[in-house]
C-alpha cells in the first residue's frame, strides 16, 4: 500500500490543544521553540532547571515532554530515564550533538523503558517540530515493566515453555524473502511461534532458555525444520523457492545432524540447495575445531549456511574468513535506522563490501519501506525480507497470500 502523505489540514489537528513542557539549559532555545509550539496551535510551557521541569508535571499536566540532552548541569538521558517511566506523557528527545553522538543517544533511549515518541536533532525548524508532535500518541499506552505491549509480555514459564517444545506446541511461521533486483520472490525463513500465542514475535527469554538448555535447543531445531521441510514440499509449481531456518545453537548441530537432514531433504523431495541453515554471529565466533568441521560437511552436502544478525556481535575478520558460510544476513537494527543515521549506512556498505571480497550473498532484514528497499538494492543487497514484503504468516495463510498476490518468482 503506497504511503498517504499527511495534509497540513491533518497535521494541525492531531496536534491541536497538546500540552508541551519543554526543558532546555538555554533561554534563547526555550523561546525560539516556544514561539515555534505557539505557531501550530501548542500550549507550552518552557522550564531552564530540573526543580521548576518536575514542579511543571504536577502542575501544568503536560502531553508531550521536549528534552534536551546537552545541559552543562544535567544529564539528559539520566532526566528521560528518570522521568519516562512515571509520567503519562510522551517524551521527544532534542540535541545539538555531533550526529554519531546524537545516534549512540538516540539508541541508548530507544532500548530504556521511557515512552520515546520522537528525536529532533538542532537547529531544527516549526515544520520538524509540528511532525514529531503529529507522530505521538496525547497519552503513552501503558506498557509492561519491560517496556513491551500486553500482547508481546505473553511470556510462557521456563516450564511451560519446555513442556511446549517437548508437546510439539511451536510452530514456524514463514515471511517471505525477496531478491533486491526485483527478479521476485527468492524464499521464506521459517520463524518459530508459540502456538496460540498472540505474541508477534519469539520472545527474548525463549533464546536465553534454548542458550542455556543444549538438549531443548537441538528438539526444538529438530522440530522446526521438518515442519518447514513438509512446508516446502506442499508449495506445487515452487520448487525453486528456498527456505531459510534458524539453528539454535551450535550444540544443534550435533554427530548424526547432517545425515538426519539428508535424509529429511531426500524424503520431501526438496533439493539441498534449497535450505540455507542460519546460526548467530555470535554463535559461530566461539566455533571448536569440531563444531567446525560439523559445519564445514554441512556446506559439502550442498546446504547453504548463513550468519545471521552479522553487524551485531565479535566476529573477527580473518575468522570470517575461513568459514565456509555462503551468506551474510545484516541485522535488521541497521537497516531500521537507515532512514535517520548515516552510521547505520555505512555498517551495511561496509557488510556488503566483505561480503563481496569473501564471495558471499547478503539478505538485508528488517525493511520496512519502500525507500529504504530501494537504498539497499543501489547499495547492491542481493535479497530483502521485512514488513514492507510481509509480515511471517502461519503455513496455511502463506497459501492463501501465494494465490491472492501472486508474488512474481525469479526463474
Amino acid at each position: 500500500m503506497p504511503h498517504l502523505k499527511t495534509s497540513a489540514t491533518e497535521t494541525a489537528d492531531c496536534i491541536a490543544e497538546r500540552r508541551l513542557l519543554i526543558l532546555d539549559d538555554d533561554p534563547a532555545v526555550l523561546r525560539t521553540v516556544e514561539l515555534m509550539a505557539r505557531r501550530i496551535g501548542v500550549v507550552a510551557r518552557t522550564c531552564s532547571t530540573l526543580a521548576d521541569f518536575e514542579a511543571s508535571l504536577a502542575s501544568f499536566d503536560p502531553d508531550v515532554l521536549l528534552i534536551d540532552l546537552m545541559m552543562p548541569d544535567l544529564d539528559g538521558i539520566d532526566v528521560v530515564s528518570q522521568v519516562g517511566p512515571n509520567s503519562r506523557a510522551t517524551i521527544i528527545v532534542m540535541s545539538g550533538a555531533d550526529k554519531r553522538t546524537y545516534e549512540a543517544s538516540r539508541d541508548v533511549l530507544a532500548s530504556s523503558t521511557a515512552k520515546i515518541a520522537g528525536f529532533l536533532h538542532k537547529p531544527f525548524g516549526t515544520t520538524d517540530l509540528a511532525e514529531v508532535l503529529s507522530g505521538s500518541p496525547a497519552k503513552a499506552q501503558p506498557c509492561s515493566a519491560d517496556g513491551r505491549s500486553d500482547a508481546m509480555s505473553e511470556v510462557l514459564s521456563p516450564k511451560n515453555f519446555e513442556e511446549a517444545v517437548r508437546a510439539g506446541r511451536i510452530e514456524p511461521f514463514f515471511q517471505p524473502i525477496f531478491y533486491a533486483d526485483g527478479r521476485g520472490l527468492k524464499g521464506f525463513e521459517a520463524l518459530a511461534r508459540v502456538k496460540g500465542s498472540r505474541a508477534s514475535s519469539f520472545a527474548p527469554e525463549y533464546l536465553d532458555q534454548l542458550v542455556a538448555d543444549d538438549r531443548l535447543s537441538a528438539e526444538l531445531t529438530e522440530l522446526v525444520i521438518e515442519r518447514a521441510l513438509e512446508f516446502m514440499a506442499s508449495l506445487r509449481g515452487y520448487d525453486d523457492l528456498s527456505i531459510s531456518i534458524n539453528i539454535f545453537g551450535i550444540h544443534a548441530i550435533a554427530d548424526g545432524f547432517r545425515e538426519r537432514l539428508v535424509r529429511r531433504c531426500t524424503n520431501f523431495g526438496i533439493a539441498r540447495h534449497r535450505v540455507i541453515l542460519e546460526l548467530s554471529e555470535a554463535t559461530i565466533f566461539d566455533l571448536n575445531e569440531h563444531q567446525l568441521r560439523k559445519v564445514t560437511q554441512l556446506r559439502l552436502a550442498g546446504f547453504g549456511l548463513s550468519i545471521d544478525d552479522f553487524g551485531m556481535g565479535n566476529s573477527s575478520l580473518g575468522r570470517l574468513a575461513h568459514l565456509p558460510f555462503s551468506e551474510l544476513k545484516i541485522d535488521k537494527a541497521f537497516c531500521l535506522a537507515m532512514p535517520h543515521s548515516e552510521t547505520a549506512s555505512a555498517v551495511i556498505e561496509a557488510c556488503l563490501g566483505l561480503a563481496a571480497r569473501l564471495d558471499m550473498k547478503v539478505t538485508a532484514e528488517g525493511v520496512e519501506t519502500g525507500e529504504v528497499a530501494a537504498l539497499l538494492a543501489k547499495m547492491g543487497c542481493d535479497a530483502l525480507q521485512g514488513h514492507h514484503f510481509g509480515q511471517a504468516m502461519s503455513a496455511d495463510k502463506v497459501l492463501c497470500w501465494l494465490s491472492e498476490v501472486s508474488p512474481k518468482v525469479a526463474a
